[in-house]
Parts: C-alpha cells; structure tokens; sequence
C-alpha cells in the first residue's frame, strides 16, 4: 500500500496543490515536494512524524508556550478539523488557515484553503488532506474592492473567469432572477457559453432549472454589498467552480471563477486509480511531456499535440531540441544541462510548430525517477503579442509609423549622451497645416504628413526620427557636425519634394536645425534652439501670400473655375486703383491688393457644380453660395499671416442698410477696406460674362452703382471710383 501511495505521490510532486497523507494514529504517510515548499520544511520533517508535532501551533511559535485551553488558533482548528474526520466517517472537511513561518526574525504569513477526506476503500481509512495557496486570490479580492480603476485592465488581461450581472426583483424587492451584463474570454472558455448569446439574457433562461436559493444569496450580494465564496458544480456544464462574488455598485453583482474541475477531479482520482492521473495528464489545458536524458520524448499530452502541431507519433519520435527555435537552441542546451544537474528548472523558450510559427512557452520542468523529465508548459505567445502590440502604439505614431514625443523624452538617457555628441537637431514644420485642413479637408492634410514622414524615412536612415505634434517633425542625429548636417538638410528637402504630389507642390516647408556640442547644455534647451531657427526661418520667407499655403487653397480653386481666377484678380486691381485716388499709403495699397485677391477662397468649399452651373441658381444652390464669405473667414483665421485679412473678406456681401449677409452689419461696422471691396467686387461682377445673366455695360453698371448708393454701397467711394478712377487711365485686364 505504501508502494502505491509513494508512486502517485512521485506523479503529483511537481501538483501547485500540496498533499498529505496521515494513518489512524496521526503519523504523517506521504506528502508531496509542493508541501515542502510551501511550509519551507525539508521531507525528514514530515514523514514518519505525528501530525500535532509538525503542524506546531501558532501560539506556541509566537508566545513560546503551548495553547492550553486558550481560543484555538488556526493550526489548533486545523488539527482538530482533521481529527473529527474518523468519527465523522468520510465527510468533508474544509477550511482556511494562516500558516505562519519565520524568515530571519521576520514573522511571515499566507492564507491556506485545507481540505480533508477520509480514504476507506484502498487506502486503509487514511486520512487526505491538501493545501491550496490562496494568498494571491485574496489580495486580488482586496484590490477589486479598493482600487476600480483597474476593474478594465483586470478584465481584459485576466486570466480568470469573469462575469457582471444585474439583480432582477419582484414589486417587494424580493430577488427573482438576475441577468447577464458582460462576461469575459476566460469566462467563455471555461464554461462553454458564447457572450454575444447570453449577454442581457436573464440566468432562468440560460440555465432554466436555476435554484432560488443560489438568486437570493447572489441578491444579498447585489443588494446588501455583502461579498460571498463558495464552491459550485454546475451539471449543465459538469465543471466545478470556485467562485468569489462581490458588489461593484448596488444592484449589481460580479462573480470571479476559477475551474477547480481538475482539481476536484485530482481528489477523486486519488481514491481511485493511476488512470485517473492519466486522465488529467492527457486533457490538461497546457501542453505536458515527459523526455529522457538525452531530451527525447518518452511522452506527450494532448495540448502538446495541439500547441506544436506535431502528431503525438511524430513527438515520439523526436527530440526537445527539435523543436526549439534556432536562436534558442545553444541556449535549450545548456538549460536541459542545468535541469539534469539541479532536477528542476524554470525558463522560457520559442517552439517552432509544424507549420513553422514561433509560439513562446514558459516551461516549469522536474526530475522524476529514472532519468526521465517532466515539463509543464504554458503558451504565452498572445500574451507577449498584445505587450509588443502596446508598446509599439504606446511610442509611436499611428498615422506615420514615426516615434512620437514620449518616446523621445522617456529615452533620453540614451539619446542626450557624451557618446553621442556632437548632436544634431532638425525641425521640419508644414506651414499652414490647419488651413489646409479647413479648406481642401484633413485627406489632403494627412496626405501631406505622410509624405514628410515618408521622406523623414528614406533620407534618416538609423536616425531618431519622430512626429513631434500635429505639424511638427523632429529628426534627432547623433555623432553629427555641421558637414554632415548640411548633407543630410539638401537630401532631406530634395526627397520631400520628390514625395509631395505635384498638386501639393505649393505646400510650404520650413526647418530648423540645431547642434548640441556640450553635455553642459540642456537638451530642451538645444531644442529651443532648433525651435527659434525655425521661425526665423518661417518670418524671412513670409514675405507675401505666395510663400503661404492661402496660394495653394487659391491655386486649386482657380483650377476648378478659371473664370473666379480673372474676376480676382479684376477686383484686386480695383481695388488698388480706388486706394491710390484715396491716398492711401503703399502698405495698405498692398492690403487691398491681397485682399482683392483672396475675396472668394470660400468658394474652395462649394460644389464645383453650383460654381459652373449656366442659367439660373435655384434657392438652395445660392444659400450654398452665401456661405462662401464664412468659409474664406476659416480659412484666412486659421493661417497667422492672413488672420487679418479673414475680417474684410466675412463682411464683403454686407450692405450699409443692413440687409446683407452673413451676419447683417450696417454703417460704420463694415470697415472701410471691405467697403472699397463690396464696390469693386459688385462692378466686376456686372461687367464680366457669368452663366446666370447677362453681362452689363460699364454705363449700366454704373447706374447700379449709383441707384445703390447710400443703400449698399458707400457714396463716397462709389464717387470716387465713378469720378477718378474710371476717368483716368487705369487697365483691370488680365491674361
């Protein structure tokens, strides 16, 4: 009989549960390596010895005197417990314990769940008990109450069983039924039941025969804040549960399951026979082999199979290293070496699976007897996969590929280093990115960050490349002087040009660059540097509307309407004409200019249809029109160097009486500058071929100026054009 106990012992040494096995008199038969582990005891300790003289009372450890007669303490209920299983003939026996050891002078402790059972048929009325480890189990229920912060990162990564359900009550609050409101993945593979067919269903419903008794006490749990554990078999799934339930706000109620089928089974299969243990062996979650000296396989369970793709005859017939991956093979070598020495050993490997994908396993491997080798293997590849997968977006940029700020700032200690001066610093900024943005749309705008950050990609080869904000780039150059930074500079602007579309050509580009030669110097400072060679850069190349992206959102609007082309230009030249009779100075006569010849960029905004339509416009196609001036005001606001002009342009459809559009100003609210446009713009307009109506005389259109005079058009002005400007020499033709 001992024979037999010795050999399933041998099998379950390497068990995360801890057994033991005590006669009739209390003398300790087997116990298994795991219990030495856990009570940091060595196996001499143990067997042959009587259970009351290892299992040493607490009292006793701390107050050095024995208990007496004083409150059992957790190792007295523990022994006692384990005394009442022979009059109490076979019934079960659980309970939790804190098992006390010292470390040095440090008094340490964890929470035991003992269970115990007599064994009549087979094992000579022996007593079993095992001993779980559940001090990480209650600190994860301490934490779900204390911190709910982490209830999303908990639930999507953990590895055990959840679900969320709502209580459902009668009229009296009385508890009738509950409903299911989120579960997780672990939750669907272990029971079996499909999320998207149970989530908002009610329990009666999914598992009709539900016991009232089971809804009440999870209502007490709902209702009451109580938090509930118990251990549960479920037939329709004919799986045991141990289950923790709590309330994470009232009404509602969340459970925690673990699958403790295998280890209910573990217990029945030690009254039972050596099959039993195969059984767990063969259908255990995680892949189990046993190999030789040499690391051939002597056997394999089902999840091997499954996990390498590898048919259980093809294992057999194979060695460990074989399924190494290359890189890890010098390394599973030395590995097997040191677990033949130390018989056991923990490390990590990736397999190479039949079809020739690198899966990651965590093996847990021990000596049996013989020379033969157990391994315990977990698949952490999707694990691993969901980390790299997070610490990629976590550091770089989604749209470009690029690295982004953080990454940069979190790796500085490496980048801003003596090894790497001197240290070269290059902005690169697109100018006017908002105002591309709200006029030719965020598509045309993304197009424009990809091609930078493809040209930042073929021209900085193993550089520190990143987006550094919504237009900004930053390309960080270790070892770098100013030679091989003016190199770098010349192919960089050559390949952005190359990568820009052709119809993106006008878009501009400035940088900026800077040299770190000195650790004394901050790198935040050296990118200050960088920052203002940049916008000196920007304010000499500024000079006028050409150098902005206003000329490109201009140049694409002239392409969809050649004829808004000439009438904008028209209206700038009559502008300026009217400004020279009113004596105005040359910087303002260049306002007007500009201001004639960016009046209608709203029209970028509306449909090439209605802007080239012949005949007539029907309502809703001139309401579309009237928006132009509060496009243009957009546009023009969005870009620094034309926010000024984006007030002329608002209020260049406005009327002195009121009656104008968008916003109904009237009088000496309407700036003078737009008032000079509204009478330049409306001559144009009336002199020049549109599809609508027919084109009128300059004698007609002066007419109009006139009868509007006071009403529309300011008089002054309007004598003024009539008067000097038409009477002198002026040319408003354009090629």
């Amino acid at each position: 009989m001992i024979e037999d106990i010795n050999y399933l012992a041998e099998l379950f040494d390497d068990s995360p549960i801890g057994i033991l096995i005590v006669d009739e008199n209390f003398d300790i038969v087997m116990c298994n390596d795991f219990l030495f582990k856990l009570f940091k005891a060595k196996p001499e300790n143990y067997i042959g010895k009587r259970f009351g003289n290892v299992f040493k009372c607490v009292n006793t450890m701390e107050n050095k005197e024995l208990c007496g007669t004083t409150l059992e303490c957790n190792v007295c209920s523990l022994r006692n417990g384990v005394l009442s299983i022979l009059s109490e003939k076979g019934r079960k026996k659980e309970i939790i314990v804190g098992h006390k050891y010292l470390i040095g002078d440090e008094l340490r402790e964890r929470k035991l769940k003992v269970r115990s059972k007599l064994l009549e048929k087979n094992f000579d009325n022996n007593i079993l008990v095992t001993f779980e480890d559940i001090t990480d189990l209650e600190f994860i229920e301490k934490s779900l109450h204390k911190n709910e912060i982490m209830y999303k990162q908990l639930f999507d990564n953990m590895t055990q069983a959840f679900a969320l359900y709502e209580i459902i009550t009668d009229e009296m609050g009385k508890p009738v039924d509950y409903k299911f409101l989120e579960v997780n993945k672990e939750y669907e593979r272990i029971t079996g039941l499909k999320k998207e067919e149970i989530i908002g269903k009610s329990i009666k419903v999914i598992v009709p025969d539900a016991v009232d008794y089971s809804i009440v006490g999870y209502g007490d749990v709902a209702l009451n804040g109580v938090t509930s554990r118990l251990t549960k078999y479920y037939m329709q799934l004919d799986k045991y549960f141990d289950i923790f339930a709590y309330s994470p706000q009232k009404g509602q109620f969340a459970t925690i399951l673990n699958d403790i089928t295998e280890i209910v089974n573990l217990e029945k299969e030690l009254r039972a026979s050596e099959l039993k243990f195969k059984n767990y062996y063969e259908f255990a979650p995680d892949a189990i082999f046993i190999v030789d000296e040499n690391g051939d396989f002597l056997d394999v369970n089902k999840a091997t199979v499954k996990l390498t793709g590898y048919s259980r005859h093809e294992l057999l017939n194979m060695s460990l290293l074989d399924i190494i991956s290359v890189e890890d093979r010098e390394a599973g070598i030395f590995e097997f070496n040191r677990l033949c020495e130390l018989g056991e050993l923990e490390s990590k490997f990736a397999f190479i699976t039949k079809n020739n994908l690198a899966r990651i396993f965590s093996i847990k491997s021990v000596k049996l007897e013989k020379d033969r080798y157990i391994s315990f293997a977990k698949d952490l590849t999707e694990k691993y996969e969901f980390e790299k997968k997070l610490r990629y977006e976590y550091y770089h940029d989604s749209m470009t590929g690029l690295y982004n700020r953080k990454y940069v700032f979190d790796n500085l200690h490496e980048i801003d280093n003596e090894n790497n001066l001197p240290l070269s610093l290059v902005l690169a900024d697109i100018n006017g990115l908002r105002s591309i943005n709200e006029s030719l749309g965020f598509l045309v705008g993304d197009q424009i960050i990809i091609a930078i950050a493809n040209a930042i990609k073929n021209t900085s080869g193993d550089f520190i490349s990143s987006r550094w904000s919504g237009d900004d780039f930053l390309i960080i150059l270790p070892n770098t002087n100013l030679k091989v930074l003016s190199k770098f500079m010349k192919r960089f602007k050559e390949e952005v040009k190359n990568q820009l579309p052709e119809e993106l050509n006008k878009v501009k580009i400035s940088y900026g660059s800077y040299i770190k030669m000195s650790e004394d110097l901050d790198f935040e400072q050296a990118l200050n540097f960088a920052e203002l060679n940049l916008l000196e850069n920007k304010t000499t190349s500024s000079g006028s509307i050409q150098n902005t992206p206003i000329n490109m959102i201009l140049h694409t609007l002239h392409e969809k309407n050649m004829r808004e082309e000439m009438h904008s230009k028209r209206v700038s030249k009559i502008c300026v004409a009217i400004g020279k009779e009113m004596n105005y100075e040359k910087d303002d006569l260049n306002k007007l200019k500009i201001i004639g010849l960016v009046h209608d960029i709203g029209k970028i905004g509306i449909d090439e249809y209605v802007l080239n339509k012949p005949g007539k416009l029907s309502d809703d196609e001139f309401d579309l029109i009237k928006k132009h001036p509060e496009i243009g005001f957009r546009i023009l606001s969005a870009n620094k160097n034309t926010s000024e002009l984006a007030f002329y342009v608002l209020s260049h459809h406005e009327r002195l009486d009121g009656r104008g559009y968008p916003n109904g100003i009237k009088g000496s609210d309407i700036s003078i500058f737009t008032r000079i446009l509204t009478i330049a713009d409306s001559y144009d307009a009336m002199t020049s071929e549109r599809t609508y109506r027919d084109t009128l005389t300059s004698e007609e259109a002066i007419g109009e100026l006139l009868k509007y005079s006071g009403s529309q058009f300011d008089e002054n002005i309007v004598n003024v054009f009539i008067n000097k400007v038409l009477n002198k020499d002026y040319d408003f033709n354009v090629q």
